[in-house]
């Protein structure tokens, strides 16, 4: 059968290979890695990478994450929630940008009950209001 080019040999993984975890990333590699996914599929992955990280991979991806864009660093505060590192979250109850977000997951996680209560009472609350009067 001439013009028929040959099939390339494909070898499967071996299953008794372990699978390696994944190198601490930058931002850079995110993008193009999990960004063209539609957005379930996106997050379903991202959760899945963020807890396939080693401790130090987490922690430098973090960083990384935490100083880039603001889209980069709502991808922080996912990566936080689904590791369930709650000095991350804590930390961005009192970012402007990230705060909505992080008091959702707040809720749901076992966060600081005095980060909590801070926000609660935070610099938003007007300190001159007098209490609402009710009707007797």
């Amino acid at each position: 059968m001439a013009g028929h080019g040959a099939s390339p040999t494909h070898t499967p993984q071996s299953p008794s290979t372990p699978r390696r975890a994944p190198a601490p990333l930058t931002a850079a590699w995110l993008r193009p890695h999990f960004d063209p996914l539609p957005y379930p599929a996106r997050m379903s992955a991202l959760a899945r990478y963020a807890r396939s990280l080693t401790p130090d991979a987490y922690a430098s991806l973090l960083q990384d994450l935490d100083t880039g864009s603001p889209h980069e660093r709502h991808t922080a505060l996912f990566l936080a929630v689904t590791r369930r590192d709650l000095i991350a979250v804590t930390d961005a109850l009192t970012d402007p940008l990230l705060r909505r977000r992080a008091q959702s997951a707040a809720i749901h996680l076992p966060a600081a009950t005095p980060s909590l209560e801070q926000l609660a009472r935070g610099p938003w609350w007007p300190h001159d209001a007098r209490p609402i009067a009710t009707c007797a």
